[in-house]
């Protein structure tokens, strides 16, 4: 018999409609979930006093047959949102004591009018910077398909312990944000679904900021339509946000646009240069939409490299930017002696890889570089935008893999930190055109791990999206983690 526990959120969430189980019976086993799987690392904070409040809540509204949209499902959160009065350290020492004074738009949304619980903070690549989780100042998380490779695996990043709280069964869904793939690349690597919506679909105010004209919130879960009722409480206007889109909200969770007619393009040129169990997995998607009547077409993009390189020119001088307020003064090393000596005091807090991505950012922001460099990425940029914009009036979606590669072992050693941002090779684009996009998980690659398929679509067009996503798994071969090891 499949435990509570290991239900996705959509048969969860019924159970708890229906009364089969209370919400405090339910966070009771999640709190024991959690526990159990204390080696994985995935959670830094443990918000337990809030948890049980909002449970009993839940359990009134339930009795009283006034149940809100996720009322009493425990989720999971990454420690770059603001919860009030619970810690928001981005998993860095310069954060480490910072209890967040207000409650982000995405939270509040979620606890006050959806009825979730937050049952924790859970761990991330410091500042969202990295594709492994291991630069957290918490020490990495580990993926739970390490059982099956029998040495621990990375479960990707930034937000990988969202993803592998997910796939272990600790959380029914995991909020996430995605700078560059922070979702996608992570859901990948650990066999569930990554989903980030479009640019300005939901509000960025009360998340801690790497890059802000790249990031976005986003969610994991176990299935399609988990993400998709996630994202229709999470999807919203903001007034307080001003990258926040004032568009009309989808209907994600009854999305069931027929992919007949549809012209789904795939990036010819990028397939002779990966591993060819990944080209046989893209080669299987493509095969599901051509089976449901879309029309397959071949489409000539620049090597990915070159999306690659815009990506960290530009995200690199947004953080120089962003990280400029960790001063000493009112986060950091706060300290009575001169201003100058706090701020170096504070810097010296910073991980390796945040020291590295805020000097390569200042040095492309440099008055003697800002013109060759920077602007050079911004005009490139905005080219990439308008050749998208013309390839979507061609085409309705475009689909390769999430990741060049199944996950790595944790104490792989890359040679130099540029091998490490190849791991974003195939998600940066998203979030360089502002796209929607998901991984789904279609198949195993040649050792027997996950591998994700990646969709991506015009911006705002997310039904299409989770529409076009719902059929992939469908058809997929997968067998997600819980299933394939626990309920056996």
């Amino acid at each position: 018999m499949i435990k509570p526990t290991h239900l996705q959120l959509h048969e969860i969430k019924k159970i708890l409609a229906d009364g089969q189980i209370s919400p405090l019976t339910l966070l009771n086993e999640i709190y024991q979930e959690i526990d159990e799987h204390q080696n994985l690392n995935n959670y830094v904070t443990l918000t337990k006093n809030l948890a049980f409040q909002q449970a009993e809540i839940s359990y009134e509204r339930i009795k009283k047959g006034n149940a809100r949209p996720l009322e009493g499902i425990p989720i999971g959160v990454k420690d770059l949102y603001l919860v009030k009065g619970e810690l928001a350290t981005s998993c860095s020492e310069v954060l480490r004591d910072f209890v967040a004074p207000f409650e982000s738009h995405i939270t509040k949304n979620l606890w006050e009018k959806s009825g979730a619980i937050c049952i924790g903070k859970l761990n991330m690549d410091e500042f969202a910077m990295g594709s492994s989780n291991r630069t957290s100042c918490f020490g990495p998380s580990i993926n739970p398909w390490s059982i099956k490779n029998g040495k621990e695996l990375v479960p990707g990043g930034s937000s990988g312990g969202s993803a592998s709280a997910v796939a272990a069964g600790t959380c029914f869904a995991a909020l996430g944000s995605d700078t560059g793939g922070s979702v996608r690349q992570p859901a990948s690597f650990c066999g569930v679904v990554g989903f980030k919506p479009s640019y300005g679909r939901c509000s960025r105010r009360g998340m801690i900021a790497y890059a802000s004209s790249f990031d976005q919130a986003g969610i994991l879960t176990r299935s399609v339509q988990d993400a998709a009722i996630m994202m229709d409480q999470m999807i919203g206007n903001d007034p307080l946000d001003a990258t926040s889109a004032k568009m009309p909200k989808p209907n994600l969770e009854n999305a069931n646009i027929s992919m007949h007619g549809k012209v789904v393009g795939y990036p010819a040129n990028w397939m002779t240069i990966i591993d060819e169990s990944v080209v046989n997995a893209w080669k299987k998607a493509l095969n599901i939409f051509a089976d449901l009547g879309a029309k397959i077409e071949p489409i000539e993009l620049l090597n990915f490299d070159s999306y690659l390189s815009v990506y960290y020119l530009l995200t690199t001088a947004e953080a120089a930017s962003n990280l400029a307020r960790y001063t000493g003064i009112c986060y950091g090393n706060k300290t009575k002696e001169d201003i100058g000596s706090a701020y170096n005091k504070t810097f010296e807090l910073f991980g390796e890889e945040v020291k590295r991505r805020i000097f390569t950012g200042l040095h492309d922001l440099s008055s003697e570089n800002y013109n060759l460099e920077y602007n050079l990425g911004l005009q490139t940029r905005s080219y990439i935008k308008r050749q998208f914009t013309d390839l979507f009036n061609k085409i309705d979606l475009i689909v390769y893999p999430s990741s060049p590669r199944e996950a790595f072992a944790l104490d792989n050693v890359f040679q130099n930190p540029a091998e490490s941002y190849h791991e974003d090779v195939f998600t940066v684009l998203a979030n360089l055109i502002g796209s929607p996009a998901i991984s789904v998980p279609i198949g195993y690659g040649k050792t027997g791990l996950p591998l994700g398929i990646h969709l991506m679509s015009e911006p705002f067009s997310e039904e299409l999206l989770i529409s076009a996503a719902k059929e992939v798994e469908a058809k997929a071969d997968f067998i997600d983690f819980l299933r394939s090891y626990h309920d056996k």
